[in-house]
């Protein structure tokens, strides 16, 4: 993280709640879900411009974005920015990291002042393990999340083998399709 981000109060259950609701996966979390899981937040404020995290730091944290806009890209070996998707409030990043111990796979930028709830994989990883009921529930909704986006690309990559693609891009997508579903470890 950036040396100029600001750490606030704690993370009130009307902040989670609102923070929640705003993303579809979330909104079934209840007011005593919230409860439980505000005390795991921590609330932060990125000013314009600030970097999150970068492409292959550790992941060590989730972000539920609660105001401003991030970008999201990532660098090719030249160094060139690969943008990815603008998340508005409302957007979650960093949730892969939380399942997983992998590195993250892109760059998470502030283009303009931004507020987000921070959840620490630490903090995650011990309430699931204690059986937090509200930390399983969150476990499902990332699930959830998680299978949505393999469905959607799962569509789209349906949708580029029906288009005209050369023998060197079918084979591609034949890799990823055997990657997404069909190889179950890295």
């Amino acid at each position: 993280m950036t040396a100029d981000v600001q750490s606030l109060a704690p993370v009130s259950v009307d902040a989670c709640r609102a923070a929640f609701e705003a993303i579809p996966q979330l909104a079934t979390l209840n007011v005593a879900d919230c409860g439980a899981l505000a005390p795991m937040l921590s609330e932060r404020e990125f000013p314009a411009g600030s970097i999150l995290f970068y492409e292959d730091d550790d992941s060590d944290a989730a972000y539920f974005l609660a105001s401003g806009a991030i970008e999201i890209f990532k660098s090719n070996p030249e160094g060139k920015k690969l943008p990815l998707v603008v998340l508005r409030d409302g957007g979650l990043l960093g949730e892969i990291g939380l399942l997983i111990s992998e590195h993250r796979t892109a760059t998470a930028r502030a283009l303009g002042s931004v507020r987000v709830l921070e959840l620490s994989r630490n903090t995650f990883e011990a309430e699931v393990q204690k059986g937090n009921p509200a930390a399983l529930n969150l476990s499902l909704a990332f699930a959830r999340i998680l299978a949505q986006r393999l469905a959607s690309t799962n569509e789209k990559m349906f949708e580029l083998f029906q288009s005209d693609v050369s023998g060197e891009m079918h084979h591609q997508l034949s890799e990823l399709q055997m990657r997404l579903l069909t190889r179950w470890t890295a």
